[in-house]
């Protein structure tokens, strides 16, 4: 065996090498297997060209392939007397010099060399001793010699080993080593699988593990061992990352990721000092002997950790630099799932608490906003994904509309009406839709436009829905037209609208359904009452509410009259606007239904208040999932219902029962009763099902007057209720399933043009985004109402009047101040309110 020469001719005269060969073979070449390391000089010529040495030695030890390192080949060659630099190269089994030699410069490299042998049962190692001239390595012990002999033969073909002498203190300190480690080699190994635990290196833990794969080569069948160490995996790993020398990760940015993380979590101020396209060098503080060095692998993307020191002496950090708004929030991402509406103060607790440091308020709300970016999504990227999300939608829904409408790619609407709640909707809810809008609070903003109905136990039943870019005339008159084609409305006499008094939207519905009911809410109408007429006052609010609730004309005009004398500019205004939009004494009877308000379409924007300020897609995708759960509640819920009438109709009939104690019946003798009241009396039509006081007809259920007379012929009030309140109509409604999309993943690809852009962006504004509608002057005298059982009343909103000059605009305290009243008169350009709760 001939050591490799590295060095020149020129070198070659101020040192002396003194190469020697080592051959690494198995008791039996099985996997799990121990070690023979045979050590000797070659016998060649003492001044050989190619480096031969003097004299020859032979040791015979045994190790785990595993167990291999560079510090077990320096205590090996040690105990043969060799001192001072060694460099070590091997050579793969049936190879040359040229394409096998490698050199082993880590223990990684070392134990590569191990897991050559079971299949080769030899491989060879050079190790290169380089010492000054004049200098001798004493190999002899004149001390109490004895020999170690290998109880091994040795292989034909490696001639010039011979016994050598070796002291026996140094066999005893060898031994005791062998000893401790035998403990380790003793131990079964896990199948295919070496544990790497070496303490004294410093480099492995004890769960470390060391995989093997085989793959046959193309040369001659030979079969080649391959090496896989430890992969870092994210998903697994990346929560509380731990270093071992051998792992490998994808690229640097993985590593110098996990190194943050690692960073973060332990407290530790870790720094790059070297970091570039071939290496990385990480290190703690100064004085602090943690290390970490990686390069890259052979094939030039892998990037394996070399050598590591994962051992600290420095004190922990509390402020991280690696603490970024992206880590954080990917950190706390299920906190923000779970509760998107977490507050940033709230926030900052958790981190505290959790990861032991102090960010600012601005960084925890910064986090939040990127967690929730990442949960939602962004909201430019969603637009071009519509098509697709229609197409699933039809898909998983046959014969549901969905209508995306662009101008030049620009989205403007989209349409989605689904099959099942249209079907639902015709088979049993009463023909009276309510329509109306809502602003949306996201990036792009534009409206949520509605349509709801009314099921048999009155409550909302969603039919179609549309997000526009404005709520105007053209918008709404797109939506209205829409919406009749799903309905099939052709003959729009026999149906009811109900919606407030938006621009233009009475003259589309108008145009679009001619001839039909058109109400409007009586307390938008309010609003204006008090707001544009500047009517007030708890007197003109009751007769106005008394006059809507009017069941007659007689009544309405009784209660009108009651304004009129009140207020005659009030009356005048409420005359301008036609009874039948507002008053249930002008309504029509075939809708079933005396609603007064829009409260149908407030309550579903209500159901929706969490998911307006989601990008556009993530909206939807969450409105058909609370309109899928919602059709499956109602439905599992009725059928447990035990009852032919719907529970919230029975109630409403159970009330009127006891009203009707104070009604007494005279039978005239055929199928009408005369009903007498404490101020007034009707008459009662059992066969037309008919009642002077019209609410009978208006609403299906029996009146209080009607319930008198059916107990006077012994009979019962449910018998006498509309079929549009029962529960089987009910559960006819709610018969029709919607059903589940898939994910965004599985979704079709649907051919189309350009890339959808997204809408234009409104004028930005300063200060933060509004996501809180302003409240209009009704709602803020009924909060003030709802807080009237506080010990004082607010005076926001009351003028003040001086109590010296007798003006008003300012108190006693700013009486004479000039700069005060000049303050006073810019911030009051207009006349201000009076209190209307003093009314």
């Amino acid at each position: 065996m001939v050591g490799a020469v590295l060095d020149t001719d020129e070198e070659r005269g101020r040192k002396r090498r003194n190469p020697m060969g080592i051959s690494i073979s198995t008791t039996n070449g099985g996997l799990n297997s121990r070690v023979v390391l045979r050590v000797g000089s070659r016998g060649g010529d003492a001044h050989d060209d190619r480096g031969g040495v003097e004299h020859d030695a032979t040791v015979t030890m045994q190790v785990r392939p595993t167990d291999l390192s560079l510090r077990y080949l320096n205590e090996f060659t040690e105990m043969l007397g060799y001192k001072g630099d060694i460099t070590y190269h091997w050579m793969i089994p049936g190879r040359g010099l040229n394409d096998g030699l490698f050199k082993i410069e880590v223990d990684v490299d070392a134990m590569t060399v191990g897991l050559y042998v079971p299949d080769n049962r030899e491989v060879e190692i050079y190790c290169e001793h380089i010492s000054e001239l004049g200098t001798t390595q004493n190999m002899n012990n004149t001390e109490d010699d004895v020999f170690y002999e290998s109880e091994y033969d040795l292989d034909d073909g490696i001639d010039g080993l011979v016994d050598v002498k070796i002291s026996s203190t140094l066999i005893h300190e060898w031994k005791k080593k062998e000893k401790q480690k035998q403990k380790v080699i003793d131990k079964e190994p896990t199948e295919g699988a070496y544990d790497l635990s070496d303490n004294d290196f410093g480099y492995f833990s004890d769960n470390d593990q060391l995989f093997l794969d085989y793959a046959t080569s193309d040369n001659d069948g030979e079969v080649e061992r391959k090496v896989k160490f430890s992969e870092f995996h994210v998903e697994r790993d990346m929560e509380n990352p731990e270093f071992v020398v051998g792992m490998m990760f994808k690229d640097f940015d993985e590593l110098k990721d996990a190194c943050r993380q690692y960073s973060l979590v332990n407290h530790f101020g870790i720094d790059f000092k070297h970091n570039d396209r071939e290496r990385l060098d990480v290190k703690c503080k100064e004085g602090c002997p943690f290390r970490i060095w990686a390069s890259k692998m052979p094939d030039k993307t892998t990037v394996q950790i070399k050598s590591i020191v994962n051992e600290h002496n420095c004190s922990k950090i509390f402020e991280n630099k690696f603490a970024s708004v992206e880590r954080l929030a990917r950190w706390f991402l299920e906190a923000f799932q779970n509760n998107p509406k977490l507050k940033v103060d709230t926030f900052l607790v958790m981190v505290k608490k959790e990861l032991k440091l102090e960010i600012n308020w601005m960084k925890g709300y910064r986090t939040k906003v990127k967690a929730l970016e990442i949960i939602r999504g962004k909201d430019e990227d969603q637009y071009s994904k519509l098509p697709k999300y229609c197409g699933e939608l039809r898909k998983r829904n046959p014969g549901s509309t969905t209508i995306l409408h662009l101008e030049r790619s620009l989205f403007q609407r989209i349409y989605i009406c689904i099959k099942a709640l249209k079907d639902g909707f015709l088979a049993g809810c009463r023909p009276i839709i309510s329509i109306d809008g809502c602003w949306l609070k996201g990036k792009y903003e534009g409206h949520l436009l509605t349509a709801i109905g009314i099921d048999a136990n009155d409550c909302i039943y969603p039919i179609a829905y549309a997000v526009v870019e404005k709520e105007n005339k053209n918008s709404w008159g797109w939506f209205l037209e829409l919406l009749a084609y799903d309905l099939n409305i052709d003959n729009s006499h026999a149906w009811t609208f109900v919606s407030d008094r938006q621009k233009g939207l009475i003259s589309i519905v108008q145009s679009l359904f001619p001839g039909c009911e058109h109400r409007f809410c009586v307390r938008h109408m309010y609003q204006n009452f008090i707001k544009i007429a500047v009517h007030r006052g708890k007197t003109l609010k009751d007769y106005l509410w008394a006059a809507a609730r009017a069941s007659y004309v007689g009544e309405f005009n009784y209660w009108m009259d009651k304004i009129e004398n009140t207020c005659d500019s009030a009356y005048k205004w409420l005359k301008e606007k036609p009874a039948e939009e507002w008053s249930r004494s002008h309504f029509r009877t075939f809708s079933k239904c005396d609603m007064l308000l829009n409260n149908l379409c407030e309550s579903f924007n209500n159901v929706l208040l969490d998911v307006r300020d989601k990008p556009i897609l993530t909206m939807l995708e969450e409105i058909n999932s609370k309109l899928m759960r919602r059709v499956y509640k109602q439905r599992d819920a009725m059928r447990r219902f035990d009852g032919q009438i719907c529970p919230k109709i029975q109630k409403k009939l159970d009330k009127l029962k006891i009203e009707s104690f104070k009604c007494i019946p005279d039978w005239s003798g055929g199928q009408t009763f005369q009903v007498r009241c404490p101020l007034t009396q009707f008459v009662v039509d059992m066969a037309e099902r008919t009642c002077s006081c019209r609410r009978w007809q208006l609403t299906g259920l029996p009146c209080s007057h009607a319930i008198c007379c059916i107990f006077n012929r012994r009979e019962h009030a449910e018998d006498y209720v509309d079929d549009c309140y029962k529960v089987a109509t009910f559960l006819n409604t709610y018969s029709y399933t919607i059903n589940p999309i898939a994910g965004e993943d599985q979704w079709d690809l649907v051919q189309h043009g350009d890339a959808i852009i997204p809408p234009k962006l409104s004028k930005p504004k300063r200060g933060r985004h509004q996501t809180k509608r302003k409240k209009d002057f009704v709602e803020i005298l009924e909060d003030g109402e709802k807080k009237s059982n506080l010990s004082k009343l607010s005076r926001k909103g009351l003028k003040m009047t001086c109590s010296i000059c007798g003006q008003q605009g300012h108190n006693k305290r700013f009486h004479g101040d000039e700069n005060h009243l000049q303050k006073r008169t810019r911030v009051d350009s207009s006349e201000p309110l009076t209190n209307p709760l003093q009314d």
